[in-house]
């Protein structure tokens, strides 16, 4: 059975599931007024309470559970969905709360670009992103149950759940152990401190919608490891010389500084040379419009850049 004890306003404070004797156990928060509601399938409901309780008091109390008969079941189904209704409705009347909180790694490192998630179970999750501290922050977090999940590429993923109390101000420290166990079929690669930069760069390309994108899967699909095999026929490209080994390519007139990784790449052999084995994206922008400034030297107004699964 679900136990949950709320306070005055019959918001949530804590919850418990009673084990296989039916036990269970609460741990308050601060001191005050308190009920228990005690909720199980094919049960009637339970509320017992209010008890005023002081610091260091401990409440022991015996709870009789009847079952219910099908009408009953019916009508105890119609009751909870207008109570959810009604503890959604207060839900929103209610200040929100504050949650913040820090990751770190066994060591007490911080972990940096851990992504913490906030489920409540209505689909409108909140997500946050550690900075270099390891810290996060929801300033607007609706009072009530919340699951939270913390996940990293690198780290095994941590879950838990909160009690978002109205106005209040909560703290989460989340501790995070390295997963790299050797699992049959999965590589764990480790990436440098510029490989995570450059992928957030991506990442906010990619958002803003510029420029072309064009995944690894593709290119190795099409069996096209030239940059003008590649990109010869796409909208605004000019190859110029026969073969498989052109000596120029254009975009839209404008002939492309190369950048491998982040780092301009000369281009002496020319486009048709098979640089593109090891790849996992190109990004092609066309023209002075779409140039991002991290590919802008002052010296071309278009850009060609790829990288290696490697990284840097």
């Amino acid at each position: 059975a679900s136990v949950t004890l709320v306070d005055d306003a019959f918001v949530t404070v804590a919850r418990a599931t009673t084990d296989g004797e039916g036990r269970f156990t609460l741990t308050l928060p601060d001191p005050g007024s308190y009920s228990i509601v005690v909720e199980g399938e094919g049960f009637a409901s339970l509320t017992h309470g209010p008890w005023v309780l002081a610091p260091g008091d401990t409440l022991r109390t015996t709870l009789d559970a009847r079952r219910l008969t099908p009408i009953e079941e019916v009508e105890a189904a119609a009751r909870e969905h207008l109570l959810r209704q009604r503890a959604a409705r207060l839900a929103e009347r209610l200040p929100p709360g504050l949650v913040k909180g820090r990751v770190v790694d066994e060591a007490g490192r911080p972990v940096e670009t851990a992504e913490v998630r906030l489920d409540a179970g209505t689909g409108a999750d909140q997500v946050a992103v550690t900075d270099r501290e390891g810290r996060f922050l929801f300033q607007e977090v609706p009072a009530g149950s919340w699951h939270v999940t913390v996940s990293h590429l690198t780290y095994l993923t941590l879950e838990g759940d909160l009690e978002v109390r109205p106005g209040r101000g909560h703290e989460v420290q989340a501790t995070m152990a390295i997963d790299a166990l050797p699992i049959e079929g999965v590589t764990v690669k480790v990436r440098s401190r510029n490989w995570m930069e450059n992928q957030r760069g991506i990442a906010e390309r990619r958002r803003i919608g510029i420029g072309e994108f064009i995944d690894g899967e593709e290119i190795e699909r099409r069996g096209q490891f030239s940059l003008a095999e590649l990109l010869r026929g796409r909208p605004g490209v000019r190859v110029f010389g026969p073969g498989i080994r052109p000596e120029s390519l254009q975009l839209r007139r404008c002939t492309p500084m190369v950048f491998k990784d982040g780092v301009p790449f000369d281009m002496a052999l020319g486009f048709g040379e098979p640089i593109l084995f090891d790849v996992e994206l190109v990004e092609v922008y066309r023209g002075p419009s779409e140039l991002p400034p991290e590919f802008n030297t002052g010296r071309n107004n278009c850009a060609i850049a790829f990288w290696t699964k490697r990284g840097t």
